[in-house]
């Protein structure tokens, strides 16, 4: 049993680097353990390769699901050499990015325009 709370230290110490790197400040859950158990286990992940996604979801509103949606493809695209992932992550960021841009003019608005707005608004009742 000694040698099982050690394995499992050390599997929460593996994980705990990738909640940091992906900018998560909480303890290790039983889901992260799952989900890695899944990248390394059955995807045949390294441990720098989960870290290398991870650099990815770092910032994304659920950073684990997206490691994980990440890591899904790639596995699904059997791409599992760091240099493929890099290019694949690239090639996502390019898209998103593309993606993030809205496409807002700008409209400026005169002080009659925005004092008839504060003044309508006053009026409602709540």
């Amino acid at each position: 049993s000694h040698l099982y709370i050690s394995s499992i230290i050390k599997l929460d110490e593996q994980i705990k680097l990738i909640l940091e790197k992906v900018g998560l400040i909480r303890s290790v859950s039983s889901y992260d353990r799952d989900f890695y158990k899944t990248w390394i286990n059955n995807w045949g992940f390294t441990h720098e390769q989960t870290l290398q996604v991870s650099e990815a979801a770092k910032g994304k509103m659920n950073p684990i699901s997206y490691l994980n949606k990440i890591l899904s493809s790639l596995n699904e695209q059997n791409i599992k050499t760091e240099k493929d992932i890099e290019k694949y992550l690239k090639s996502v960021s390019a898209e998103k990015s593309k993606l993030d841009k809205p496409d807002f003019s700008t409209r400026n608005y005169s002080s009659e325009e925005m004092n008839a707005l504060f003044d309508s608004l006053d009026d409602i009742e709540i």
